[in-house]
């Protein structure tokens, strides 16, 4: 039993402990939401099926809020038991939330669907070149500023949420400007990355292991300056694509680390030149307030 009355300094470690609950409660409801995005079930995902893609309402909660899209060539995808390529291994997941967590000094924003990026699987019959992963990404981002013109410019009276009174679900410019696409699921099929000593495979090592491709769309809209990869030279490696050269689309292949790092200090950039003076508000879908 506490003495009465209760100690000021009782009251603030008591405060201080329901903190830190609340906001354990609130990250791990957030990690579960993105599980769910990131696993192998297209029910819970964007697809693109075919060269222009179609986003139906649930897509907008998928792809609002995050800084750039994720598209997931079939060349990237494993068999599952039926002999269809679908399977994006999870380990591609758990490695991006490692390093994306890392680039915010473990404090990133989790508000109303914030994180790196949201997968899109390409399927069978969708487009197989960077060229056309872009004309689609066109064509989606297109779609999706259509629909949220139905809810007069708000997503969030088409996703089916909450109602609010302010409009925190958005497509941001970062988003259109930049693709990112995983073309190859190299670091485990080479062996490159060996598992530790413990028997767990140590994903900054797949981090850097692991490449994808950054490429720029065309649509800079919005932008406080245009988008350059000159910053990542030293990085870049080999395209390997014999589908396009550098000088027919301005793409680079980089380190999944450094694809992270790079998107996470472009949207920083973007955010400070953007920045809203109200408080930003804490997404009620979380956590109980």
């Amino acid at each position: 039993m506490s003495p009465e009355p209760i100690p000021k300094e009782l009251k603030l470690l008591v405060r201080e402990d329901l903190k830190k609950v609340w906001y354990h409660l609130r990250f791990e409801t957030f990690r579960t939401n993105l599980r769910v995005n990131w696993a192998s079930l297209d029910t819970e995902r964007s697809c693109l099926w075919n060269n222009i893609g179609r986003v139906l309402p649930r897509d907008l909660e998928y792809m609002c809020n995050k800084p750039v899209p994720f598209y997931w060539l079939q060349s990237a995808q494993a068999l599952d038991n039926t002999g269809k390529l679908c399977e994006t291994p999870k380990i591609i997941f758990a490695t991006i939330y490692e390093e994306w967590y890392r680039c915010y000094n473990n404090d990133p924003s989790i508000e109303f669907g914030h994180f790196f990026a949201n997968p899109i699987r390409v399927t069978g019959s969708g487009p197989s070149t960077v060229r056309g992963v872009l004309e689609a990404h066109r064509s989606i981002c297109a779609q999706a500023s259509a629909l949220m013109m139905q809810g007069n410019g708000r997503a969030d009276n088409i996703i089916e949420i909450a109602p609010s009174d302010v409009q925190h679900y958005k497509l941001k410019p970062t988003y259109r400007a930049i693709a990112i696409i995983l073309d190859n699921f190299d670091s485990l099929r080479s062996l490159r990355v060996e598992p530790e000593e413990d028997g767990f495979i140590s994903l900054r090592k797949m981090a850097r292991t692991q490449t994808v491709l950054l490429a720029r769309t065309g649509m800079e809209q919005g932008l406080s300056a245009p988008v350059s990869f000159q910053s990542l030279q030293a990085q870049t490696l080999p395209l390997e694509r014999p589908d396009i050269t550098a000088e027919e689309i301005d793409v680079v292949r980089v380190s999944l680390e450094t694809a992270v790092c790079f998107i996470v200090d472009f949207e920083t950039r973007e955010d400070k030149v953007n920045v809203n003076e109200k408080i930003t508000p804490v997404d009620p879908s979380l956590a109980p307030s």
